[in-house]
């Protein structure tokens, strides 16, 4: 039997565990013609998003991270993080040049596209806390973009709707969602409902360098189609597009202030959606809506939340800023989210609790998803981490790679977190804090 520590991001509040504390970790540097190839910053694993982007704005530059500021580099980086700025620029680990790691076995090593390439390739997107400890990334840093457009389209059930009428209408709008992204647009929405029952749904659409007009002109057409495919030209359907915003860039971060509550909420899920799922017939998109949407009855309404935030910016990153984020992100256009569980018997132990929660979520979530994206994945940094096909999801083809990689940098297995590479070869009890060697 072993006891090990624990180093994790998102999974630091498991019970018993133990977390290497990067906090204060925290320089930001920025430096012109790095390697005469690059404008970098220089930034402390254990930084705040939000604080890097101020930091890169004084000096009319962006930098390519999460949308919330208070989001730490480490573990969204590599996790495979995305944000607002993914669309046109790609993922956050797209961005790495260069990585500082200290290895279990006490080395310092610096790692590139010239040095232990086999590291800098897993530390780019092949789960947090597995292959050592990242004190330091060198991230590429653009040019700002000189504005940013807005506008919101809002999904609704009429005075006369009936069937399932908004369903197919936010249907109708995933269908043309990837040829709105490859025109440049990008955003989020969300969506509340369950079934039976209508669903509403709020989507954000954005673009940067644009103008209002312009955005109009590619929304309207969406709208007219989603109304004639539909038949919802009357009251039956309500369809409301705000006019656009435009504003100088913002840096696209949100309060740096972090939850005062630790271990709050439950378990999600997620897919990566690409062309193929989005445009499937409508009335299939609607089905696969309604049931990852299902509620048990008197549970309320379920929430979908939709990432409009890869398309062309991950698709087309070049393959040797590519590291060892999950292939299928450079196919997917939308990452979904959707939550809404059971309701949890208070009597249970956290444990019970788990073990009920991931069991209904692998009838009533996993299942849809792999039917209606089979050949996809999910972003691990936000899915179920009890889903019974992790490796896949999380990591793809590249998993027994990864493993191999594992073995060499951390061959005493001193770090361990759930639904990671190795997580497989040690038993863990919630329970009694007790982590055993699987034989």
């Amino acid at each position: 039997m072993s006891f090990k520590h624990w180093l994790t991001h998102l999974r630091s509040t498991g019970a018993h565990s133990l977390s290497i504390w990067t906090h204060h970790l925290n320089n930001i540097t920025f430096e012109s013609n790095w390697n005469k190839t690059e404008d970098v910053v220089h930034v402390g694993s254990g930084q705040q998003w939000g604080n890097v982007y101020d930091a890169a704005a004084k000096l009319g530059k962006v930098v390519i991270g999460g949308a919330d500021g208070s989001v730490g580099l480490g573990g969204h980086i590599q996790g495979g993080g995305y944000g607002p700025r993914s669309a046109t620029y790609g993922l956050a680990p797209d961005q790495v040049l260069q990585v500082t790691v200290v290895t279990t076995q006490g080395d310092v090593l610096v790692a590139n596209n010239t040095a232990h390439q086999d590291l800098f390739w897993a530390v780019r997107g092949g789960g947090g806390g597995s292959y050592g400890v990242v004190t330091e990334y060198v991230l590429k840093a653009y040019p700002a973009p000189a504005n940013s457009v807005a506008g919101t389209l809002a999904i609704s059930a009429g005075k006369n709707a009936t069937g399932n009428i908004t369903w197919d209408a936010f249907a109708v709008l995933l269908n043309h969602i990837p040829d709105l992204m490859d025109q440049g647009l990008w955003g989020n929405a969300i969506a509340f409902g369950s079934t039976p029952g209508e669903v509403s749904a709020t989507v954000q659409l954005s673009a940067y360098n644009s103008t209002a007009a312009n955005l109009t002109a590619l929304v309207e057409p969406i709208i007219a189609a989603i109304r004639n495919t539909t038949g919802g030209r009357n009251s039956s359907l309500s369809l409301q597009w705000s006019e656009p915003t435009v504003a100088p860039f913002d840096r696209n971060s949100s309060s740096k202030t972090p939850s005062n509550t630790a271990g709050s909420g439950g378990l999600e899920t997620s897919r990566l959606l690409g062309r193929a799922q989005l445009t499937l017939p409508y009335k299939q998109v609607s089905s696969y809506l309604r049931r990852i949407m299902y509620t048990e009855p008197g549970s309320g309404r379920a929430m979908l939340i939709l990432g409009l935030m890869a398309g062309p910016g991950v698709n087309n990153t070049p393959l040797e800023r590519q590291g060892a984020v999950n292939p299928v992100w450079r196919s997917t256009y939308v990452h979904a989210i959707s939550g809404s569980g059971p309701a949890s018997d208070e009597t249970d132990s956290p444990s019970q609790i788990i073990k009920k929660s991931a069991e209904w979520y692998e009838v009533n979530r996993e299942a849809v998803w792999r039917e209606w994206a089979p050949n996809t994945g999910a972003y691990m940094n936000e899915a179920n981490p009890y889903n019974s096909n992790w490796k896949h999801d999380f990591f793809g083809v590249n998993y027994d790679r990864l493993a191999a990689i594992k073995r060499k940098y951390d061959p005493s297995e001193s770090l361990y977190a759930v639904s990671r590479v190795g997580s497989e070869w040690w038993d863990y009890d919630m329970q009694t804090g007790k982590l055993c060697r699987v034989e």
